[in-house]
């Protein structure tokens, strides 16, 4: 875009904003002074502002009467200034503005207040709110003191607007951009501190001037900062780029750099050029336009009567003055045309075309005259071509159907006919497939050359339809493919006859003249499938009797069938053909061509998936395999509505594209969206399931199998089947236990037993016939259960971790405590984690189950307020998560969750009971002495985690849980504390706010030292998971709830990351049993200790009384085993007595304690 605007400032010697957006129309649509030859990375603003610009040329053409092709090069001075080139609207402040803004205070510096005006025109044309207006003024601002010798103190001052104010006509600055230019940017901490280089145009400008404040007058050092902040990158380094490099000079860029740019010779002369007119223009006696006004700019651009285009020179008081004649306009003597092949043979000269969909308009009231019919000689197409099974053909192309006909059939935008119902070939094929093809054009009918002669032509009146061209040519004659598979054992004879037949057909030769043993040959062929545009040829069978018929039907010409059709713009017939949609705009071959590539892949998978299911194998006795088969069904039937959904948002985008509403890059940003990429995964998947079980099914038909067997089986290729899930190599897996609380864990070691069980987005399935099949359920008993997720695709590879020095002992376990009141979501927190880890994106986990590590109950609702709310239920039914019940906490006990990362690291989260429930202190209290009973069995507690909810209200809940900790811990755990704010994004809170409320309240407890600061508070929203999960429960919402829960995801996992990263970076471990560390911890220590005592003391007094009345070699010994925290000895309960050798003794029961209430009693 940048190129653009020199080139305008060259071509019209100075400021012309209607043709900055004509060239950047050039650029969206042709590609132009891209290095590509394709428009890419183009932002919506400027998208939107184009098409605006687009639909204004539409209409300014038709009230001027000017042909639309001509309007591009509009230079009359009135029209110009009759045309509003203000295509944006406020609110728009994307940061493209100020990427491409560098040439127009380069070309103008000389004249500060011009330049400053121009640049914030410039920007206003794409972008038209008042930060994007004043974000360009101050960075041309910027620009021009650089070329006046400022230096970079001055430039960077926070008083630079004061020191230039006249620069700007005291017109005042947004205040968000006079934050920066007070100097926000200057944070040494960068991205830590919170710069980023964001699409939104402050942040972006912010994040600009923080890599030139920074950049130590290195260039290079400056230009990878910008780039290393992340997000927009591109942009944010460009917009460096244009202010470093006028300070820094060419000269000082970096060599390596300057050598491998693309196209540099090009660039420099136009630098140069640019530099040649600047210097021209500069000779005159240049004066400003007069005062434009931010308002003025609002009020003129709301009146198409009334815009205004800013010229570079007065037309009265410029010394020198450029004059630009208008155009000439005539009308073309030839019509330009396109080009389809004829599908549809209901085609003649007249007739109307929607080439938005290609389809032909029929019309029962076409009269034509004066049409022209050329009979052409020996013009056939005739070869055989060899199949091959590691080829995807795409059959439409060996065909040579035209491009955009064969992407319409392909999207099922335009329905197969006649020869395009090559489409619906569903048989394998190989290398003993044969494709046979005849094409022999017979004449050619169309109508006179120019538009006029030809509207003469169409006697029909024009109804208001859809269409887009009309039909001036046909081409007559016979088109016919033939599939033919081959026998391997005959393949090599049938080749040798298609040759002759191949000869035979294009020498037109009437006589086959084939021997008796060649007949007997094609008969021997396997299968024949005949597509053509002449129906009696596709009722053939067999290739002998295609090749007789083909000659016979040649012979006569009232037999044929249109070839393709000729179509000419209905415009350039019907000049009064206002429809809105009138424009036609073909694809790139190159989009095309990317479309295709993943529509074959995609097709081709469906395709297999759909042969996999018809086999016979499945059809198995075994109720096992049926069970299988019918899952694998119910998972394809899913898969094929989100393919036929897909498959619709394609043709509608193809259209809008062909239309001139949306870029053809939104096309590939659909391509590249994670959307489709799980699909395809997901089909993978599925056809891998279905291979395996085929190969199962075969196994169990070649013997019979006994239950046992069956589980044995099972069990043996369960090792193995984590290697067969994907066709990708798998870096690895993540796994995280979940320590039930049934289970004590030893302070030493880490000695779980663990049990494997495969999450969906590994497998879409388990081998082991499971308690249930679905997979947001996962499998607990009373040891570790351990989840398989695939993070291949993660952002959170390896790779991509910074480096940094830990603090913490390699290999050790991070332990996390999870505190907070009820309903603020640490359950919710620990599941969102999970997904945050599991999948890159929100649209990669739509296609896969959702990651439950705890079971989870909320209320969805939608924008429709006639639809009720609606449950929505994640996981099994566990005792330890009781829904439903708001004045309680939903998790009942602490239980911990263990992450296992796959850069080694372990991560253990600790989930409690919400605190601040109806039975108030005296709860909290019990719930804090059970929390503190389970973590002193941990060795280690990295850190304390306290979530709040944005709206927090009720300190004093954690007030008395900061100082139990405290006096439990001690105050050195206030180091180890940090704060999370959960639904933050969604309730669009500002993490500063709540910061300085919550320190308001920590004065009462300062005493402790502990401090909410901006490094150890992070924001998450944990409303994606959510969204996920409803999701999955066909839940659907609007475009706009899409957009928030996706940036949700985004800011949620990478606020994860710093999370992790602080803990690791930040926070020394504390040792819970270094030392004691306070007098209640001395007393629960004691209190573990006191009943072992009293049993070790009771059995030793037993073995007392056993060697004095038995002998000696009678004795009891213990055996300690582990049981929950809330289990004790019942004594309302009667007890019973078992004999053991000569002796009796009483079985105590234990039984579960809930709010010091027995639950079996």
């Amino acid at each position: 875009m940048a190129l653009c605007l020199i080139n305008s400032l060259i071509a019209r010697h100075g400021f012309v904003p209607y043709d900055q957006l004509v060239r950047y129309k050039w650029w969206y649509r042709h590609g132009y002074m891209s290095s590509t030859g394709l428009c890419f990375d183009i932002g919506s603003a400027t998208t939107q502002s184009i098409q605006e610009f687009e639909r204004r040329q539409i209409i300014f053409a038709n009230e001027k009467n000017i042909l639309f092709e001509h309007l591009d090069y509009l230079s009359d001075h009135q029209l110009l200034n009759e045309f509003n080139v203000y295509c944006s609207q406020e609110g728009v402040a994307g940061n493209g503005a100020l990427m491409r803004l560098a040439p127009v205070p380069l070309f103008f510096h000389r004249n500060p207040k011009l330049a400053v005006q121009y640049s914030g025109i410039s920007g206003q044309i794409t972008h038209g709110d008042q930060k994007a207006y004043d974000s360009c003024r101050y960075f041309g601002a910027l620009i021009v003191a650089t070329l006046q010798g400022e230096t970079k103190d001055n430039l960077l001052s926070n008083r630079f607007y004061d020191n230039h104010k006249d620069w700007f006509n005291d017109e005042p600055l947004h205040p968000d951009v006079q934050q920066v230019v007070e100097g926000s940017f200057k944070r040494d901490g960068g991205y830590e501190d919170g710069i980023r280089g964001k699409g939104y145009i402050v942040s972006a400008l912010e994040a600009a001037l923080w890599a030139f404040w920074s950049d130590e007058d290195l260039f290079e050092k400056g230009a990878l900062a910008a780039v290393n902040l992340g997000d927009d990158t591109d942009t944010t380094a460009a917009i460096y780029g244009g202010l470093a490099g006028a300070y820094y000079g060419y000269k000082n860029l970096p060599q390596k750099w300057v050598d491998s740019v693309y196209a540099k010779t090009f660039i420099i002369c136009l630098c140069k050029w640019m530099t040649y007119e600047a210097e021209k223009l500069s000779d005159g006696s240049i004066q400003p336009e007069p005062h434009f006004s931010r308002q003025s700019s609002i009020d003129r651009r709301d009146s198409e009567a009334h815009s205004m285009v800013e010229r570079t020179i007065s037309e009265e008081n410029s010394v020198t003055t450029h004059s630009f004649p208008p155009i000439i306009i005539s009308t073309p003597a030839i019509v330009p045309s396109i080009q389809r092949t004829a599908i549809d043979p209901k085609g003649k000269l007249g007739l109307l075309y929607d080439a938005y969909r290609d389809r032909l308009i029929v019309q029962s009231d076409i009269i034509v005259k004066d049409q022209h019919l050329y009979v052409l000689a020996n013009t056939m197409k005739c070869f055989v071509r060899k199949g091959n099974s590691h080829e995807n053909l795409n059959l439409l192309q060996i065909i040579d159907i035209t491009n955009e006909l064969r992407l319409s059939v392909e999207l099922n935008i335009s329905p197969g006919l006649g020869i395009a119902k090559t489409i619906n070939y569903t048989s394998s094929i190989d290398s003993y497939t044969r494709f046979l093809y005849y094409n022999y054009l017979d004449r050619e009918e169309s109508l006179p050359g120019n538009a006029n002669d030809i509207s003469r032509s169409i006697l029909s009146p024009m109804p208001k339809t859809q269409a887009t061209h009309v039909v001036i040519g046909v081409n007559w004659g016979i088109e016919v493919l033939a599939i033919l598979q081959l026998s391997p054992d005959d393949a090599s004879k049938i080749d040798n006859v298609l040759n002759q037949i191949r000869e035979n057909l294009t020498n037109n030769n009437t006589n086959l003249d084939m021997t008796l043993d060649e007949k007997r040959i094609l008969n021997r062929i396997n299968h024949t499938a005949i597509y053509s545009n002449i129906y009696e040829l596709t009722q053939i069978t067999n290739v002998l009797d295609l090749c007789y018929k083909i000659v016979d039907v040649r012979a006569n010409r009232t037999r044929h069938s249109p070839l393709t059709y000729t179509l000419c713009p209905i415009r350039f017939l019907y000049p009064e053909y206002s429809e809105k949609d009138v424009t036609y705009i073909a694809l790139e071959p190159q989009i095309i061509e990317k479309i295709e590539m993943h529509l074959l892949s995609l097709y081709c998978q469906f395709k297999i998936l759909k042969k996999l299911l018809e086999h016979k194998s499945f059809h198995s006795s075994d109720e096992y395999l049926r069970q299988q088969f019918l899952d694998a069904q119910n998972q394809f039937s899913k898969l094929e509505k989100i393919y036929t959904k897909e498959m619709k948002k394609y043709q509608d985008c193809i259209i809008d594209v062909r239309k001139g509403k949306v870029s053809s890059n939104a096309i590939i940003r659909e391509l590249t969206d994670n959307h489709q990429n799980g699909l395809k995964e997901a089909i993978n998947n599925v056809i891998t399931r279905l291979n395996n079980l085929k190969e199962k099914g075969r196994s169990f038909h070649d013997r019979k199998v006994t239950p046992n067997e069956h589980h044995s089986y099972n069990d043996r290729h369960d090792t193995k089947i984590e290697y067969q899930s994907t066709k990708e190599k798998r870096n690895g897996n993540f796994k995280y236990p979940l320590d039930t609380s049934e289970k004590k864990f030893d302070r030493n070691s880490s000695s779980f037993v663990e049990r494997d069980t495969y999450h969906e987005s590994v497998l879409p399935y388990t081998d082991r016939p499971l308690k249930s099949h679905s997979t947001d359920k996962l499998l607990l008993d009373d040891g570790i259960g351990t989840v398989h997720v695939s993070h291949s695709k993660s952002s959170w590879s390896p790779r991509t971790y910074p480096k940094f020095s830990s603090l913490m002992p390699t290999g050790e376990t991070i332990n996390i405590l999870l505190l907070g009141e009820i309903g603020v979501g640490k359950s919710t927190f620990i599941n969102a984690f999970a997904n945050y880890y599991s999948f890159d994106t929100l649209d990669s986990a739509q296609f896969h189950e959702p990651v439950v590590a705890i079971s989870s109950s909320f209320v969805m609702t939608t924008r429709d307020l006639s639809v009720p709310p609606i449950r929505v239920r994640l996981g099994m039914t566990d005792c330890n998560e009781i829904h439903n019940n708001y004045d309680h906490s939903t998790t009942q006990e602490c239980k911990s969750y263990l992450f296992h990362m796959h850069d080694g690291a372990k991560i253990r989260f600790i989930d409690t009971p919400g605190l601040g429930d109806i039975h108030g202190q005296t709860q909290d209290h019990l719930q804090i002495q059970n929390i503190l009973s389970f973590i002193n069995n941990l060795s280690h507690l990295n850190a304390v985690c306290f979530l709040l909810k944005p709206n927090f209200s009720r300190f004093s809940v954690y007030e008395s849980c900061f100082q139990r900790l405290f006096t439990f811990f001690g105050e050195d755990i206030c180091k180890n504390t940090i704060f999370c704010f959960t639904h933050s994004f969604s309730m669009r809170f500002d993490s500063t706010d709540g910061i300085r409320l919550f320190e308001s309240q920590l004065k009462s407890i300062s005493n402790h030292g502990i401090r909410m600061k901006k490094e150890n508070t992070f924001n998450f929203d944990s409303e994606s998971f959510r969204y996920l999960a409803a999701l999955h429960h066909s839940i659907e919402f609007d475009d706009t709830s899409m957009y928030h829960v996706k940036s949700s995801w985004s800011k949620s996992k990478i606020e994860a990351l710093r999370f992790l990263r602080y803990i690791k970076t930040q926070l020394i471990p504390f040792q819970i049993h270094a030392k004691c560390q306070s007098i209640e911890h001395a007393l629960l220590e004691i209190q573990c200790m006191i009943h072992p005592m009293l049993e070790t003391m009771r059995n030793m007094l037993r073995n007392h009384l056993l060697e004095t009345i038995y002998s000696p070699s009678a004795s009891i010994e213990l055996c300690p085993k582990a049981i929950s925290p809330n289990v004790a000895l019942c004594l309302s309960c009667p007890s019973h007595s078992d004999q053991f050798g000569k002796f009796w003794i009483r079985l105590n029961k234990q039984h579960k304690l809930d709010k010091n209430q027995c639950y079996s009693c």
